[in-house]
C-alpha cells in the first residue's frame, strides 16, 4: 500500500454520499448508536434523537422533534461546554465499541436549555477495527508523555504507515522516521510552527490538537510510506472539526489529548488483541525489559 489514489478517495467519499441518502440506512445507524451507548450517552449528557419506524422509508427518516440552540447561538461558555461534551463522546466512541459518528460539525449539534448536547445526522458512520483502536489510544498516551520514538510502531499498528517495506523513507529522504515525528511534535520543523505548541501542567511541549498532528502527517506523507487508511481520514476530520469548536473562543487552554485521554487508558489497558497487548507491554517496559 502507499498513499490512496484520488480515485480511492472519491469512492470512499462517493460511497458516503449515497449511503447518507438512504434514510432507512440512517435509521438502523442511530438504533445501533443508541442501544450500543446508551448508557455512555447517558452519563456523558448526549441525546440522540428517537425514530420512528413506522413512517420512516429510503427517502423519509422521522424521527422525534428536538428543541435546541445551534453551537454558534450560544454564549462561549456555553458553547465552549457543548464543544468538550461533544468531544468526549467522540473520544468514548472511539475507544469502546468503535462505532463512530463522522460528521458531528455545528450544524448537528444542539445545545439543551438543560446542558446536555443533543447529536443528529447519522448518515456518515466509520466502524473502527479493534487494533487499530488500541493503537491510536497509545499513541494518544505516548504524544502526552512526549514518547515520540514510540510512534513508529503505532502508525504501523493504525494502519497508517506502510509495513512492508524494510525503510520508511522514499527515495531522497535521509531523516529518519522517528526523528521527523519528533520534529513535527515539538515544533523544530520552524518558527511559525513552534507557535502552535501548548505547555502541559508537567511542563512538556507537544502539539495541541490532532488538527495540527493531521496536517504535519499529511506533510510527512510525501516522504514516508504512508497508507492513510479510509477511517482514519474519517475519524481525523470528526476531531478536527469539533477541536475547532472548542478552540473558537477558548485560547491554549483546550487540549484534545487530555480530553482523550481517559478512554485511552481504559482501551490500553483492557487490550483484546496481540498488537494491543504488545502495546501494553512497551507502555510499562522500557527497551531493557525493565519496568519503565
Amino acid at each position: 500500500g502507499d498513499i490512496p489514489t484520488i480515485q480511492s478517495v472519491l469512492d470512499e467519499v462517493g460511497g458516503g454520499i449515497f449511503a447518507e441518502l438512504d434514510f432507512e440506512t440512517e435509521a438502523r445507524h442511530i438504533r445501533r448508536f443508541d442501544a450500543l451507548y446508551a448508557k455512555r450517552l447517558a452519563e456523558l449528557g448526549v441525546v440522540v434523537p428517537k425514530v420512528d419506524p413506522s413512517l420512516t422509508s429510503p427517502r423519509v427518516l422521522a424521527t422525534e422533534w428536538i428543541d435546541g440552540t445551534p453551537p454558534r447561538s450560544l454564549p462561549d461558555a456555553e458553547r465552549q461546554a457543548l464543544a468538550r461534551t461533544a468531544v468526549r463522546c467522540l473520544a468514548m466512541q472511539l475507544m469502546s465499541d468503535g462505532f463512530i459518528h463522522c460528521d458531528p460539525h455545528e450544524g448537528n449539534l444542539l445545545g439543551l436549555p438543560d446542558g446536555r448536547v443533543a447529536l443528529l445526522d447519522f448518515g456518515l458512520m466509520a466502524q473502527m477495527r479493534r487494533d487499530h483502536q488500541e493503537a491510536m489510544a497509545s499513541g494518544v498516551l505516548n504524544i502526552m508523555a512526549e514518547n515520540y520514538g514510540a510512534l513508529e510502531e503505532v502508525f504501523k499498528g493504525m494502519g497508517v504507515l506502510n509495513t512492508q517495506v524494510d525503510d520508511l523513507r522514499r527515495d531522497g529522504v535521509d531523516e529518519p522516521f522517528s526523528d521527523a515525528i519528533r520534529r513535527c511534535m515539538t515544533g523544530g520543523a520552524a518558527d511559525e510552527r513552534a507557535r502552535n505548541l501548548i505547555q502541559d501542567d508537567d511542563g512538556g511541549d507537544r502539539r495541541r490538537a490532532f488538527g495540527q498532528l493531521y496536517e504535519e502527517l499529511g506533510e510527512l506523507a510525501f516522504s514516508y510510506y504512508f497508507t492513510i487508511p479510509s477511517y482514519y481520514i474519517l475519524v481525523m476530520r470528526a476531531f478536527v472539526t469539533l477541536e475547532g469548536i472548542a478552540l473558537a473562543n477558548d485560547g491554549d487552554e483546550f487540549n484534545m489529548y487530555e480530553a482523550t485521554a481517559p478512554y485511552a487508558r481504559r482501551t490500553l489497558l483492557t487490550p483484546r488483541t496481540a498488537g494491543g497487548r504488545a502495546l501494553l507491554r512497551a507502555a510499562f517496559l522500557s527497551s531493557g525489559g525493565r519496568r519503565a
